[in-house]
């Protein structure tokens, strides 16, 4: 019997997409469709053991890469990162295993920074995502400072619930930084930062929750300013709910370092070294570390037992709902 494929990554290379996964030893064929549902007919082998080279192949249609090795079953994957333009770290969610020997769902999930820089060809490829529900965690300083583009239609619902509003006192964090009021921002602050907002904005992470069980409003995204904090906390919730293991869900929340921090300090390192002030003391606040999110998951898992009693005691969510949810978004 053949190893099964594990591992799978997609990665865009200007037109091209590499794809690489482990197992499916022997003969793996390899499948490209606009359509996580559907194979499609255009078929090819692996250059090698392993890995593929697909040439020339358009952003949009989104494309799904199907892999088969022997009698199957499919794999499915797709670039983690959308590429738009106007945002850095929207990604999609999909794909992650499952304790239950599942998979999380392909296009019905993404998380993103914020959508203010949007360019009108992102506006059409975000249509052709086909996204049902935006939600925008933002407060009244962000929004006044970066207006969302997405415009409610007969398409897409808008649910604007804040989760703070990057200001202490009236003063951002950034201001904080440049006046010297805030001294430094370490891992453990950061955890701090995502305990309390748990305890705080419980009822906004459990509405949220609810509402993505609710298949009209699939597929969503929910975003926060950088996405990777409020953001952040909320794709933990749902892949955690959705039976994913510790170890994937803080490979997800790192990618923002990735595809945002580095963009991010690229901006303002230069700025920071102009005024004397050392960006070291305060890498947390634009960066994802690991361990900050997994004192978080292990402090809300010693408050409350778990994150589903979590959910369903002060965030207000029903078990149906969950159930529900698992169902929407796992495939066997």
């Amino acid at each position: 019997m053949e190893p099964p494929i594990t591992h799978v990554h997609v990665e865009r290379v200007e037109d091209d997409l590499v794809v690489s996964w482990r197992g499916g030893d022997g003969d793996v064929s390899v499948f490209l469709s606009d359509s996580a549902d559907d194979a499609g007919i255009d078929l090819r082998d692996a250059d090698r053991p392993g890995h593929v080279i697909l040439r020339d192949v358009p952003a949009s249609p989104r494309p799904y890469v199907h892999l088969l090795a022997g009698d199957g079953p499919f794999v499915i994957a797709a670039e983690r990162k959308v590429p738009l333009d106007g945002a850095h770290n929207f990604r999609d969610l999909g794909g992650y295993r499952t304790t239950t020997g599942g998979a999380v769902r392909w296009g019905r999930l993404y998380r993103s920074d914020h959508l203010g820089a949007l360019t009108d060809s992102d506006l059409d490829a975000l249509h052709r995502l086909g996204i049902a529900l935006v939600v925008d965690y933002r407060g009244p300083h962000e929004h006044a400072t970066t207006p969302s583009r997405i415009r409610a239609d007969g398409r897409i619902r808008l649910h604007d619930r804040a989760i703070g509003d990057g200001t202490v006192e009236g003063v951002s964090l950034w201001d904080a930084i440049l006046d010297g009021s805030l001294l430094g921002f370490d891992e453990a602050d950061l955890t701090t930062f995502y305990l309390a907002t748990l305890e705080r904005s419980a009822d906004v992470f459990g509405e949220v929750l609810a509402m993505l069980a609710e298949p009209a409003h699939l597929p969503a995204v929910f975003h926060c300013t950088a996405g990777k904090d409020r953001t952040g906390l909320t794709a933990a919730l749902v892949l955690s709910t959705l039976g994913v293991d510790d170890g994937q869900v803080l490979d997800d929340y790192e990618l923002s370092n990735r595809f945002r921090s580095a963009v991010r300090l690229g901006e303002i390192g230069p700025i920071l070294a102009e005024k004397g002030i050392d960006i070291e003391r305060y890498l947390p606040l634009f960066t994802a570390p690991r361990r900050s999110m997994a004192a978080a998951l292990a402090g809300l898992r010693a408050t409350y037992g778990s994150v589903e009693d979590y959910l369903t005691g002060p965030a207000g969510v029903a078990p149906a709902d969950l159930d529900v949810l698992r169902s929407r978004l796992v495939t066997s």
